[in-house]
This record gives structure tokens, sequence and C-alpha cells, in this order.
């Protein structure tokens, strides 16, 4: 038997204070639709509950407008039913999980509300509506979502890369075993977790304040797809990368991350431009190999800072005494804008690998012990600390415009 409630009355088939068009049979060889309308009072939330097996494959359900629909599902009924709403000003509710197999359309938002794991197919999801979780549930799914996903809960990538294309108000945790791709702007509203996904954004994030980005079990990659296109991730909130974890730069363009940095893992520019403008704390690795990696403020912590082939780090407010500047490679570069407030240490300095001191007039160099001294006639405007087998020899020293170049001699 189907049972129909609400906060004014109870009503089996029809009846106050609304109805069903026609019955539905309770033996039906072949679907047909049925029409739920508001009768008397249209301001009410309805709950349809307890749709009985007997049903299932007999009737989809379609809902007139001018009230806010909840539908409790099980978890075959969710897979079975179809539910088409008016507009905006329906919303639907599905309980309970279950697999989002037909059509889903004509709402405003649809909240999937655990406990419990709503399996989406991409091509039975509705266009233009939000999907909202709450309650602990869990979207799970692959293909191309092209409706904005909201509230908290888990969104679990699953047979198959799954691509959220509406963009995203999102808190909770992004999970399972391949891809999601962000390709539509979206906010991380309060704390978000990567689990044993890799995740790839292609669009702006905004981080909300006091939200906590953490990066763990796979990669996160900012990609600009575009030569000159500028990636943002802005807000006030802060990036966690645990350690054996990375987030990765790479593309054509410019990734700008306005946020708090905690790095225990690794931080990499893979291509273009990826650029760090806050707070930097790095216990792992800072590394730019094969693109240019930008730090704005100085760099606490004990860790290291990689610079690869062809690659360049640009230091604008300098790094402690904690961190050490590896050259992993030849034609490497490292750009010090206040030369002064770089006090870590430099390894690997060879062949074809630069130092740029901006804003820094320069006259000769002097080395002993470790300590390269730049000189302005007699006054040190630059002392640099190296690890490994130097001489005074080691280094000469050009000038370009106001930018003094240090280069392996």
């Amino acid at each position: 038997m189907l049972g129909i409630s609400s906060a004014a009355g109870i009503a089996i088939w029809t009846g106050y204070p609304f109805a069903l068009h026609p019955p539905p049979p309770k033996t039906q060889p072949a679907a047909i639709p049925v029409t739920v309308e508001p009768v008397g009072q249209t301001d009410l939330p309805i709950i349809l509950t307890g749709l009985g097996t007997e049903f299932i494959g007999f009737w989809d359900i379609n809902f007139a407008s001018g009230a806010a629909w909840t539908i409790e599902t099980s978890a075959a009924e969710a897979a079975t039913f179809s539910f088409t709403g008016q507009g905006v000003q329906d919303s639907l509710v599905l309980s309970d999980g279950g697999a989002l197999g037909r059509n889903l359309s004509g709402f405003g938002d649809i909240l999937l509300d655990g406990p419990g794991t709503f399996t989406i197919a991409a091509s039975a999801l509705p266009t233009g509506t939000v999907l909202a979780l709450a309650g602990g549930a869990e979207l799970s799914g692959a293909g191309t979502l092209t409706d904005s996903v909201d509230g908290t809960g888990t969104i679990m990538q699953k047979n198959g890369a799954l691509t959220l294309a509406g963009g995203f108000d999102f808190a909770g945790k992004l999970a399972g075993g391949s891809t999601i791709t962000l390709t539509s702007a979206g906010t991380f509203a309060a704390n978000t977790t990567t689990g044993a996904v890799a995740v790839i954004a292609e669009a702006d994030i905004t981080l909300a304040k006091n939200a906590n980005l953490t990066v763990s079990t796979k990669d996160f990659l900012f990609d600009t797809t575009t030569t000159g296109e500028i990636l943002s991730l802005g807000g006030s909130g802060k990036i966690t990368v645990t350690s054996g974890h990375a987030l990765l730069g790479a593309g054509k363009g410019v990734t700008q991350l306005h946020a708090t940095i905690g790095n225990a893992g690794s931080i990499t520019a893979q291509s273009g431009t990826l650029s760090l403008i806050g707070a930097i704390s790095n216990s792992g690795t800072l590394a730019a190999v094969g693109g240019t990696l930008v730090c704005s403020e100085s760099v606490s912590g004990t860790g290291t800072q990689i610079i690869g082939a062809a690659s360049t780090l640009w230091l604008q407010d300098g790094a402690a005494s904690t961190q050490s500047i590896d050259f992993s490679a030849s034609s490497g570069e490292l750009e010090l804008s206040h030369a002064s407030t770089f006090l870590g240490t430099i390894a690997g300095f060879s062949a074809r690998d630069l130092l740029e001191l901006e804003s820094t007039k320069a006259t000769s160099l002097s080395y002993a012990n470790g300590t390269l001294s730049v000189l302005d006639n007699s006054s040190a405007v630059a002392v640099l600390h190296f690890s490994g087998n130097y001489q005074s020899t080691s280094f000469s020293l050009s000038e370009h415009g106001s930018t003094a170049v240090i280069a392996f001699a």
C-alpha cells in the first residue's frame, strides 16, 4: 500500500490535502504516469513514504507546482521511479540511498539526505538544478555532472572519471580511486579532504574563512589549459598537504593560490607558473621542476626547495635558515627579490645555474668557508650560504639593469 503524509494529514491514493491522479493500481504490467497535485493548502512540504515493492516499475511520479515535495525512497525505488517537478519552486529530497538511475527533472534543487549512498547516472540527472548533500550522504558515480553540488558529505568517484561541471559549494570529502575533475568555479565552504582520488582543478576555487583544504592520499592538480590563463584559489582559508602527497601546478598559464600553506608533502610547479600567495610553512618539498614556482612570503619550516632544469624558483621575501635550496639539474634559476631576507643554504649550484638578486647593485664577490658575500665596493649587500665544494673562482658576477646576476664560473 502507498502511504502519503503531510503536516495536515494522511491520504492514501486520494484525499486532502493533495491527490494522486490517477490512483496507482496494485498490479499493472506497464509503467503509467501518476501526478501528485496539492489540494487546499499548497505551501506544505509533502512526504511520500512506503513506496512498496508491489508498485515498482508500474508508474512514474510527476509533481504539480505549488509545494515543496519531499520523497523518501528505498534504494530500489530510487532506481525505478521517475520524478518530475514544475520548476525552481519545487525541491526533491531523496533519502535512504539508492541508485539514481532514471530521470530527475524540473526541480530547483535536489537534496540527497543521508545516511546512505546515492549512485549517480550522469545521463539521468537534471540540468540547472542543485544537488545538495546532507546527513552524511554520499554522492557516488562517474560521468559529468552539469549541476551544482552543495552541502556537506562525500563526493565519491566510482567506476570511471567524475567531472563536476556545474560548480560547487561543498564541504566534506572528495574520494574514489581515480579522478575527479572540477571544470566550473566553486567554493569549499568548510574543511574539505581529498581521499583516495586525484583531483584536477580547471576553474577558480574559493576557500571560505577558516576552511582547510587537506590534500591526502593522492594528488591535487591545478591545470591551466590555455596560454595566458589565470587560475585562482582565493578566500581566507588554509591548504594542508600531508606527508607523501602532492599539490601540483601545470599547464600554460598562471595558478595563484591565495591561502596559508602548510606543506609536509610536496608542492611542485610542473609547467607554467604556480604562485603561493600567503604564509608558507614548508617541512616537505617545494619544487620548480619544469615550471616557475613563486613564493610571495618568507618560507619557514625545515624543508627543501628544489630547482630543476630550465626552471625558476622565485622567493619574493626570502626563506628561513632552516630551508635548503637544491639545484637538482643544470640551467636552474633562483631569483631573490630581497636577498637580505634569504637565510637558507644553497646546494648543487653548478654550470649554467643562475642566482638573480633583484634591486641589488654589486661590484664584486668574496667567498670563504661556505659563505659568499656580495659587495658594493666594500659594503656587503647580501650574504649567501653554500653547501658543497666551492671556492672564490666558482662564481662570476654580472649586472642586468638593477639585478645582480651570479653564475657558476
